[in-house]
């Protein structure tokens, strides 16, 4: 049958896209209030502020208002790799609460340090590089995946893919030296994302932190 006689009997609804996001927000708000709703009989209650603002330094009004919140937890996704990192933490120093904990990925450092990549390295040493993270991934892959569905020892996969966990491994720390370079704050953990079959990218960092240094960044109590 030709497509012409199909696309007509199966003409999506035309949507504008701030209607979309606020259609699919509102049904993930929805799902949450599900996941998470009370017994019955239970007076307890959630609740949840949607806003959409620009954040950033230059908007004070709104980083006075969530500092106002005084919340327990921020999670930026990968927000950090759209600033400078003095100005990130201006940005986030303007949020916090007395406890707050801050929570990020960043998809881009590999960028902002050289030694990320396998290609960097001397032709003699990328073999080593690649065997070893190799072995890491047949490590972890055991406990990650106890299952066994996954392929883990002599992963097939683009050399670049499991070469680069090896050569991040080596440079990691200068980029989190640099990333909190004068900055006063405790530190949680900065750590990769175990190797994933599934994934599209092997070397996002997860991090989070805290700038009241009388806390435990990991329980978010003194």
């Amino acid at each position: 049958m030709p497509m012409d006689a199909i696309l007509p009997q199966n003409k999506r609804k035309e949507t504008p896209f701030l209607n979309a996001i606020y259609n699919f927000l509102e049904d993930a708000i929805t799902k949450i209030f599900t996941w998470l709703s009370p017994p019955v009989g239970k007076t307890e209650a959630i609740e949840i502020y949607l806003h959409y603002q620009t954040v950033n330094n230059d908007n004070s009004e709104l980083l006075a208002s969530i500092r106002q919140l005084d919340p327990w937890t921020i999670s930026w996704s990968n927000i950090c790799d759209y600033f400078y990192p003095h100005d990130f933490h201006s940005l986030l120093r303007a949020c916090s609460g007395e406890n707050t904990v801050h929570i990020l990925t960043s998809m881009n450092w590999v960028t902002e340090v050289f030694g990320a990549h396998i290609m960097e390295y001397d032709s003699k040493i990328r073999r080593k590089i690649f065997i070893e993270a190799q072995n890491m991934i047949s490590m972890t892959g055991k406990y990650k995946d106890p299952s066994g569905y996954f392929r883990h020892t002599k992963v097939i996969a683009h050399p670049y893919n499991i070469g680069d966990m090896g050569a991040t491994l080596m440079v990691k720390d200068s980029w989190q030296d640099y990333f909190f370079k004068g900055q006063d704050l405790n530190i949680g953990e900065v750590s990769f994302v175990p190797y994933s079959h599934t994934h599209k990218t092997h070397t996002l960092l997860n991090i989070y932190f805290t700038f009241n240094k009388k806390i435990n960044a990991y329980t978010g109590y003194e």
